[in-house]
């Protein structure tokens, strides 16, 4: 499902950027939200998300050091200092655009397990604003390492533990596996097993 995503992911983002982009699944972990938090940069571009039917809030950061190449790209810019505050209007509008882009993708890679209906509830640029979840909460964690024009950043989807237990079945099923073999899921069905 990963695969599928970021080589789905990378194709929209190359005939938007109109330049080649890689895009590959980096690491899947679990933390604490307020480790998760307290990891990112700051200023970023953090948006709060609901995905129904799944419960709770998921978070994605689009990390600056891939957004601002892209933004770049977009309005036939060089490189230039700059922070999330001081985004206009128009590269607002472009940032959000990317963002729908990355959960279209992350609709259809993920169709044949559930049906996702995203929401954007909230953008920030501080981590700290994002108050929704509480602390404690667990979070699986996924990073994707994204290449374009000699830039690389990271763009971070963390969605809570607790989220996947009503599929764990599915996401355990042999039909999903990864490279060589291996279910890239069996790690967080185990986990969640383990805490029923």
């Amino acid at each position: 499902m990963s695969e599928r995503f970021c080589r789905g992911y990378a194709g929209s983002l190359s005939a938007l950027l109109r330049t080649e982009v890689d895009t590959k699944l980096g690491n899947v972990y679990n933390l604490y939200y307020s480790e998760f938090i307290f990891g990112l940069d700051n200023p970023t571009c953090l948006n709060l998300l609901r995905a129904e039917p799944l419960e709770g809030n998921l978070i994605l950061d689009i990390n600056p050091s891939i957004l601002y190449p892209m933004l770049d790209r977009l309005l036939g810019e060089g490189d230039k200092p700059r922070t999330m505050a001081t985004l206009t209007e128009i590269e607002q509008r472009l940032v959000l655009r990317v963002t729908k882009m990355f959960l279209e993708g992350l609709q259809h890679a993920w169709e044949n397990i559930i049906d996702l209906e995203f929401e954007i509830i909230q953008t920030e640029s501080d981590p700290k604003l994002i108050q929704m979840i509480p602390s404690t909460e667990v979070e699986v964690v996924f990073s994707f390492e994204v290449t374009l024009l000699g830039a690389c950043g990271v763009i971070t989807l963390c969605i809570p533990y607790n989220a996947f237990k009503p599929f764990a079945d599915k996401l355990a099923s042999t039909k999903w596996r990864g490279r060589g073999n291996r279910n890239m899921w069996s790690g967080v069905v185990e986990e969640i097993d383990g805490k029923d």
